[in-house]
């Protein structure tokens, strides 16, 4: 969950500012809770807190953060040393930003995974231009191959992903305990006949495939903001891709 309010809310308080179709209705107890802009990192007991409520705790520099001070660096390789930060991410390319801004969000993703604790998932989100869904992803792919801290057993969470079965595959071999995720935004892929990504979420085996909401975006029904109880919309589009219940 992007964006998370840390100040006045607790998740179940989120969670319940919306209502559910009963046949929808899940006891959402964790949620990832993503930080990516220094200037609202949490504090440690912010971290204490939200972890005792069921945050599993996510920081990064968004990919859109292309030219961090000297002192954001510091705060964001500071807080990778907490035990409590579990995941690093969303680490990324925006090739939806100005091209003059490719070569730092490369330079960013090879800075922010050599801060990686062995025991920490790396969450990377990838935006392709519309002419070529996988270029991003590939970018990705060749970085984290020359980083000696992205082993090839670890734990790699692609989010939002908008590849093709085609990019899955090299992925897999690489970092086979990678996991990909999806939002109920696939169901504009079966709209506009994306075959290439509907493909892609048909191919994947079970095993591999993440829910996700990405709140608050992604909202359904006439909410306005999406929450983590609301994941069974992404349920009900990824289903209807895959021609299951």
């Amino acid at each position: 969950m992007n964006g998370l309010d840390i100040t006045c809310r607790s998740l179940a308080d989120i969670n319940n500012a919306v209502t559910v179709r009963e046949e929808y209705q899940v006891d959402a107890q964790h949620i990832v809770g993503v930080f990516c802009n220094p200037e609202t990192y949490p504090t440690k007991d912010q971290v204490h807190e939200m972890k005792s409520q069921g945050v599993i705790v996510a920081v990064c520099l968004h990919p859109r953060k292309t030219n961090p001070s000297p002192e954001q660096w510091q705060r964001f390789e500071e807080l990778l040393t907490w035990p409590e930060i579990t995941a690093v991410g969303e680490v990324g390319t925006y090739r939806t930003e100005p091209v003059n801004t490719w070569s730092s969000q490369m330079l960013n993703i090879d800075r922010a995974v050599q801060s990686l604790r062995p025991d920490q998932v790396l969450i990377l989100l990838g935006r392709s231009s519309n002419k070529d869904p996988d270029e991003a992803w590939l970018t990705f792919l060749f970085i984290l191959k020359a980083c000696p801290k992205v082993t090839r057993e670890r734990l790699v969470h692609c989010r939002c992903f908008l590849g093709s079965k085609k990019l899955v595959q090299p992925w897999n071999r690489e970092f086979p305990n990678t996991y990909f995720g999806f939002t109920s935004i696939v169901s504009k892929f079966r709209t506009n006949q994306d075959t290439t990504k509907t493909d892609c979420i048909k191919w994947l085996t079970e095993n591999r495939l993440l829910l996700e909401t990405d709140a608050l975006y992604f909202p359904k029904e006439g909410h306005k903001r999406s929450v983590p109880a609301l994941f069974v919309y992404s349920a009900v589009e990824v289903a209807k891709v895959r021609g299951v219940a």
